[in-house]
């Protein structure tokens, strides 16, 4: 008698699992339409303001950093530093003037 009722039990659950799997299916396409539609919506928002927040191009942070060493070899010559400032990172964001380079290369020189 238990076996009977727990196999009843289990095709009851089963068929409840099974026509509710169904009946979400049919909602599918509307959740993939709306999906789609904010999807849109996101990517026409990030091509409005991706070029305010976007990053330099790796070809103009080259440019600034063979710029930096240049400046570096005009103020202090040999370049020799061991302070541990990763100077071009810095100087590419924001500008660095003549005195900070020279304190972050070559402090001797000051």
């Amino acid at each position: 008698m238990n076996t009977l009722f727990l196999v009843l039990l289990l095709s009851i659950t089963i068929s409840t699992v099974y026509s509710t799997i169904n009946s979400e299916k049919a909602l599918m396409p509307e959740i993939h339409e709306a999906d789609n539609q904010a999807n849109f919506f996101a990517e026409m928002f990030n091509g409005l303001h991706a070029p305010q927040n976007a990053k330099k191009s790796r070809s103009r942070r080259l440019s600034c950093g063979f710029k930096i060493l240049q400046k570096i070899a005009g103020y202090c010559g040999e370049l020799t530093s061991e302070t541990g400032v990763d100077i071009a990172s810095i100087c590419c964001r924001s500008g660095c003037s003549e005195d900070f380079i020279k304190r972050s290369v070559c402090p001797e020189m000051l």
